[in-house]
């Protein structure tokens, strides 16, 4: 901070000592000529010694060490940088979270396939239908409930923007006065003493007859401890697997740690809470919805979107709102976060409600291929109701409309093929090792046992999860599959591709077959094992190798300091222009400088602001 800059700081709360008399300008203007003749070289020093001769002795000034103009300018670029800061974090991560909605619209044909697939490969004769076994077995859960963890998570941290802040300007020489609050109309958290966080979260509203949700556990090592945590906002409560005979696990009023509990679906006792979940899609379903928890020192409440404006939550009353802000207070001007808290909850609510739509979806997607299995008799993983279902956002298709679409569109299919099946198998091409990153050599059984395949050369497909190879041994389906055959052959060994599209065969293989592979040939080397890896969203480091803090405080010097270093910068260069140019009574000089510098910085800083 220059000179300048702090005599001007310093002196605009200051008492002022002039004796009265008739001003000769308005105050405003003899305020500005003030402020100049205390900036501008020379005059500022003819205008401390005047102020030095005329000021009123009776009055015992503030000594320049100890600066409260200083400080109270500390508080004002701390306050407006913070709420600056939080108004950046939120808006951006607003912006995000909407950018994350619109592009997991995306993915509805990749997990209504999933689903459709899940669905085959778990029906047979007298099955009932299950929506949420299908879409859990098919690792539909597993990607919706990992994508909204992420969000979850980074958005816990983005937010911590706010958290400590209190904390943090208590930890300093100026801050102690500076407060924050979280606002909306008519209400307020009141000031907090040590902490003042949201939590980004699922809210579930659990009743006697719908009270299932699914619990996304978290896998990375440095998540934050929200991401363990499940806050019931009732006074006793409880959660259980749903696995017959498994045991519950209490909740009480508050924070509720159950980083122990593996992902899965899980009842909750009647009351709300807030923690890792995704909807379920049974009629037993807990109704779920993208919130934000307030913590706030030892209490705690929650905030929801409605309307364009949000439901708080705080104190055992629910209130509407059209605002919802951070406070910070104890600087010259009240500053707030522009209502950018209000924008991020809204955001994320609308992701939430996003995701439980692509599951409904899912289950729709599933329901389809399930009827079409039952009424058949048999299950074919080829078929794929939900490619000719249209996405529209305004328009739905029942599963009922949608299986007689397909049903209708079957036949169509069929047609289509005896008038060009022919031409189009004319336009399958000899395929050349080179261009298979995988192929078998082996032999592939049905689940009962009977050949389906004996020497061949072929690649195995899986969809909805991970499966590994292994050499040597027999490979059973876990889910539904293909392996596209290639060619005949002993060996694999120098094998460079089959001389003719002749031997090429398509097999669906239903989950429970099997191979005896002896050859895995991966790009180009033979390899005892290999996993195929399936496609899906996975749980992330969030911020990893990353530093999370806020910005270091404004740094306080007070004004003796900066007049001792000054001086000091002075006594230096006096020495050196006096050894450059061989005078060295200069030497002197430079001597007395810097004991007025370390021994009465004080004073000349007073002479220097005009405080005596």
């Amino acid at each position: 901070m220059s000179v300048a800059l702090l005599a001007t700081l310093s002196m605009s709360p200051a008492v002022t000592y002039e004796a009265e008399a008739k001003a000769w300008f308005d105050e405003g203007t003899e305020q500005a000529i003030y402020w100049w003749l205390r900036v501008l070289p020379v005059t500022s020093q003819m205008t401390g010694v005047y102020e030095y001769l005329t000021l009123d002795k009776s009055v015992s000034p503030p000594p320049a060490g100890n600066d409260d103009a200083v400080k109270a300018y500390a508080r004002d670029v701390d306050a407006l940088r913070s709420a600056e800061h939080m108004y950046n974090i939120y808006g951006i991560s607003a912006s995000l979270v909407r950018t994350d909605t619109e592009t997991w619209k995306l993915s509805a044909a990749y997990l209504n396939r999933a689903a459709e697939i899940g669905a085959g490969s778990l029906w047979y004769e007298g099955a009932v239908f299950d929506a949420d076994a299908i879409l859990e077995y098919s690792s539909i859960y597993e990607s919706i409930g990992n994508g909204n963890r992420n969000t979850q998570e980074i958005l816990d941290e983005a937010v911590r923007v706010s958290a400590d802040l209190k904390s943090a300007w208590s930890s300093t020489s100026y801050g102690g006065p500076l407060n924050i609050e979280l606002t909306w109309n008519g209400g307020s958290t009141g000031a907090c003493n040590e902490r003042l966080a949201l939590d980004f979260m699922t809210l579930a509203t659990a009743s006697a007859d719908r009270n299932i949700v699914y619990l996304t556990k978290t896998a990375t090592k440095d998540a934050p401890d929200t991401a363990r945590t499940i806050w019931a906002y009732t006074t006793t409560g409880s959660i259980t697997p749903i696995a017959p005979g498994a045991a519950s696990m209490p909740l009480s009023l508050g924070a509720n740690d159950v980083g122990s509990l593996p992902s899965g679906f899980y009842k909750l006792s009647p009351g709300v809470y807030g923690g890792p979940f995704v909807s379920a899609v049974g009629e037993d379903a807990a109704p779920v919805k993208g919130s934000a928890g307030i913590i706030k020192d030892n209490e705690y409440g929650y905030i929801t979107a409605q309307g364009d404006g949000v439901s708080v939550y705080w104190k055992g009353a629910a209130s509407a709102s059209s605002t919802l802000d951070f406070k910070i207070t104890g600087s010259s001007d009240v500053q707030t976060s522009l209502n950018a808290p209000l924008e991020l909850v809204s955001a994320y609510a609308s992701y939430m409600d996003r995701l439980t739509a692509l599951l409904y979806e899912s289950a729709s997607a599933a329901q389809v291929m399930w009827t079409i299995s039952a009424k058949a008799h048999q299950s074919n993983m080829l078929l794929s109701p939900s490619s000719i279902i249209p996405h529209l956002t305004n328009v739905n298709v029942s599963p009922e409309q949608a299986y007689a679409l397909y049903v209708l569109a079957l036949d169509q299919i069929s047609q289509y093929n005896t008038n060009h099946g022919e031409l189009l198998k004319d336009g399958v091409t000899k395929i050349s090792a080179q261009s298979l990153d995988l192929y078998c050599q082996g032999s592939i059984y049905a689940a009962d046992g009977t050949a389906i395949a004996e020497n061949v050369i072929f690649t195995p497909y899986i969809y909805v999860k991970d499966w590994t190879l292994y050499s040597g041994s027999m490979n059973t389906m876990t889910q539904d599959g293909l392996a596209m055959v290639w060619d005949n052959g002993e060996t694999a060994v120098g094998w460079g591709g089959p001389s003719t599209t002749d031997t090429y065969a398509s097999l669906v293989l239903d989950k429970g077959a099997y191979m005896s592979i002896d050859e895995i040939h991966y790009k180009g080397e033979l390899v005892p094992s290999l996993k195929l890896d399936v496609v899906s969203v996975e749980q992330i480091d969030v911020f990893k190798g990353i530093e999370w803090d806020r910005q270091d405080p404004p740094k306080v010097m007070d004004a003796s300091t900066l007049i001792m270093i000054i001086l000091l910068e002075a006594a230096a260069i006096v020495l050196l222009v006096g050894y450059i140019i061989g005078r060295y009574e200069m030497y002197i000089v430079a001597l007395v400088i810097a004991i007025v510098a370390l021994v009465a910085s004080e004073w000349v800083a007073r002479i220097a602001l005009g405080m005596g």
